[in-house]
C-alpha cells in the first residue's frame, strides 16, 4: 500500500490480497481527484498491521486506485492518526504509538 498523507480514510483495492476474505457492503460514492464520481464498498473491522501496530479499520474498497497510486491501496490517515512521519530524501519511515 501507498502512504497518501491527503486521504482522509484508507482505500483498499477490491482484488488485493489483502482483503481477501473479507465482506463487503455498500459503502456510496466518492469523488476522486480528478473530479469523477465513483462507488464504493465497505469492508468494516479489517485488520491491519503496520509500524509495529495493530490496528482495525473500516476502509474502502474500490475496483482500482488512480494510475500510480499503489496496486493494493492507499494507507490514510484513519490508520496513520496516531504516527508521526519521519522523512529522508528517498524514503519514508512512520513511528506510531498504540
Amino acid at each position: 500500500m501507498w502512504v497518501d498523507s491527503g486521504a482522509r480514510e484508507t482505500t483498499h483495492v477490491k482484488g488485493s490480497a489483502l482483503v481477501r476474505g473479507a465482506t463487503f457492503e455498500s459503502g456510496g460514492d466518492t469523488v476522486g481527484v480528478g473530479g469523477q464520481r465513483r462507488a464504493y464498498l465497505r469492508a468494516r473491522g479489517l485488520a491491519m498491521s503496520f509500524a509495529d501496530q495493530q490496528i482495525s479499520l473500516d476502509t474502502r474498497i474500490v475496483e482500482s486506485t488512480g494510475e500510480g497510486c499503489g496496486p493494493d491501496g492507499l494507507l490514510g490517515l484513519d490508520a496513520m492518526r496516531r504516527c508521526a512521519f519521519v522523512f529522508g530524501r528517498p524514503s519514508l519511515a512512520l513511528v506510531c504509538s498504540s
